[in-house]
C-alpha cells in the first residue's frame, strides 16, 4: 500500500510539473505576441 501511494504522489507531482511547464510556455508565448 505504501509504495503504491508513493508512486501515485510521484505521478501526480510529475503531472503537475508538466502542466505548470506547458502553462508557463503558453504564458511566455502570449507575452511575446
Amino acid at each position: 500500500m505504501k509504495p503504491l501511494s508513493i508512486a501515485l504522489v510521484a505521478l501526480g507531482s510529475h503531472k503537475t510539473r508538466t502542466f505548470l511547464a506547458s502553462l508557463g510556455i503558453m504564458i511566455g508565448i502570449a507575452a511575446v505576441i
